[in-house]
């Protein structure tokens, strides 16, 4: 029996024995020191956002400490600004309002941590809204040079861009801007001006605006003194006066041309009174008639050519009937006319004795047009046409002093109507019968006939109205290009 309790002893110190290592090892572990409490922010000492949209700044925290972030704005805050324990690593945003502010402002941000004494600081300063007056000079600069001043208030810096090499002598082109909004003063000086009137563009700019003025200087003036910043000279529609006077301001003698392309119905001239004549012919296009004239010094002035004026004569001696005006043909330089049933176009004076010319660029018509032209008295029915009619070409007296026989030709002995350029209707005395008229029609230069012993005319001591027509049924392409008409009274 001895073996058997000894064994059981030795069972039970062993048990013991482990039970004690066992309460050893527990007793070491709860007797170990906590962790050192740390927090690590990876956030920069300062930041900088814009007053609109504002940009985003983001940094992070890792601590093993509750946290939080406190700041002296309300303009400016921190999401999250604590955590409720411990965390390893969070993502802090700062967000910024809009500022409609003229001077910047910044926020200062603290963060402190449970159980740690030190804190971290940082700042967010917010940009002021961008503001740019320009105060210009808006008088006009003196011939002889002179010196102006305009002011500049902005919160930005700021640089100014002449646009032209006599505005460039600047006293200060560029500047850092003032949040105080305190105003600067800029002093330009500008040369003489040896030449005409002349301008120029101050730019001030800043990284965010722009503000842009014109500067101009008095230069050899000369201009319309009701209008002065005006180039047209224009004849009233409806005006049947050739002739306009205009005064003109100038500090220099001057003197007027007409350039040679316009000569032929333009004039000017100075007046004894120092005024500008001009003088229009008669207007025998069917356009508006648009010239040139310049004045210029009488000495010769370096740098100066003189001031062109436009001059404007939209008087119109013929209508065109409404739905005909197709346009002006550049190719040509004639109006384009649709033909189309009835009178296409008409003199709005009556034609007595005398030689009318009608010059075409084109005609189209189809044989059924019966496109024509001639003489059609206002108070009677008496008339003189010229017209095609079915490939035959008819010249023929008719109306109130009865018909007469036609003369007529083919187009087999004659010429196709495309053909035609310039046709001439001549209103003269009938040599052979006193007291009678004799019309006689040109085509392209050759007597086409004459009617003689007629006195259409005569029964209306006002004339006849000149027209252009077509009396039958043209194609709807048909068209012609009328160049002029020019009416020259006999002497």
């Amino acid at each position: 029996m001895k073996p058997i309790f000894e064994n059981i002893s030795l069972l039970a110190a062993v048990a013991c024995g482990a039970f004690a290592v066992a309460s050893c090892q527990e007793f070491s572990i709860d007797s170990q020191e906590p962790a050192p409490l740390k927090i690590e922010v990876d956030a920069l000492d300062n930041y900088h956002v814009n007053a609109v949209s504002p940009d985003r700044v983001v940094f992070n925290i890792s601590s093993n400490t509750p946290w939080r972030i406190t700041g002296d704005s309300q303009w400016c805050k921190a999401t999250p600004s604590m955590s409720a324990t411990s965390s390893l690593v969070s993502e802090v945003e700062i967000i910024a309002e809009e500022y409609e502010g003229r001077q910047a402002r910044t926020a200062t941000f603290v963060i402190s941590a449970d159980g740690i004494e030190e804190t971290r600081t940082f700042t967010v300063t917010q940009s002021s809204k961008q503001s740019l007056t320009v105060i210009p000079f808006d008088e006009r600069l003196a011939t002889e040079g002179q010196t102006f001043s305009f002011s500049i208030v902005s919160n930005k810096a700021w640089e100014i861009i002449p646009s032209s090499s006599f505005l460039s002598d600047i006293d200060k082109k560029s500047g850092e801007g003032s949040e105080d909004g305190s105003e600067e003063v800029i002093t330009v000086n500008v040369p003489a001006n040896p030449g005409a009137v002349r301008s120029g563009e101050l730019t001030v700019r800043t990284a965010y605006d722009s503000y842009r003025f014109t500067v101009t200087q008095n230069g050899v003036i000369i201009e319309l003194e009701e209008n002065p910043d005006s180039d047209l000279i224009e004849f009233e529609m409806g005006d049947t006066a050739n002739e306009k006077i205009v005064k003109i301001r100038s500090n220099k003698e001057w003197k007027v041309k007409v350039p040679q392309e316009y000569a032929g119905w333009l004039s000017a001239e100075k007046t004894a009174d120092g005024e500008l004549k001009i003088t229009v012919g008669d207007n025998n296009t069917l356009q508006p008639l648009s010239g040139e004239i310049v004045l210029t010094t009488v000495d010769i002035i370096d740098g100066f050519d003189g001031v062109t004026f436009r001059v404007v004569n939209p008087n119109l001696k013929f209508d065109i009937t409404s739905g005909c005006n197709l346009g002006y043909d550049e190719a040509t330089g004639a109006t384009r006319i649709k033909i189309q049933n009835g009178e296409l176009v008409a003199s709005k004076f009556l034609i007595k004795k005398g030689r009318t010319t009608i010059e075409y660029a084109a005609i189209s018509a189809s044989a059924t047009a019966k496109f024509g032209m001639g003489f059609t008295s206002p108070t009677s029915s008496a008339n003189y046409k010229l017209h095609l009619e079915s490939g035959t070409y008819w010249y023929r007296c008719a109306g109130g002093f009865g018909w007469i026989a036609p003369i007529k030709k083919t187009e087999a002995d004659f010429m196709p109507l495309a053909d035609f350029k310039k046709v001439e209707f001549v209103v003269e005395d009938d040599p052979n019968a006193a007291g009678k008229l004799a019309i006689s029609i040109y085509v392209n230069g050759t007597l086409y006939g004459t009617q003689a012993g007629r006195n259409a005319f005569a029964a209306n001591d006002n004339g006849c109205r000149m027209t252009i027509e077509s009396t039958g049924t043209p194609g709807a392409d048909d068209y012609c290009l009328v160049k002029s008409i020019v009416y020259k009274p006999a002497e």
